[in-house]
């Protein structure tokens, strides 16, 4: 019979799967010198100038998938 830690490891593991089953797909940009949302030039080789550029870009990429942008 299994005790509360058995259960307890089953649900988390349950858990764990469905969110991987689940998870966002991440797109790779290739770093192309300016950023991806604003155009921004940057001197770093990196796809988005900050991390608000980047969260813009994907709720517009977002929005645009859906149909409703």
């Amino acid at each position: 019979m299994a005790d509360e830690a058995d259960m307890a490891q089953e649900f988390e593991q349950r858990a764990l799967e469905h969110a991987l089953a689940y998870r966002k797909k991440s797109v790779h940009l290739p770093p192309k010198g300016i950023c991806y949302n604003c155009g921004e030039p940057l001197a770093e080789p990196r796809p988005f100038c900050d991390a608000d550029c980047c969260e813009d870009w994907e709720k517009r990429r977002n929005a645009q998938a859906q149909k409703i942008f």
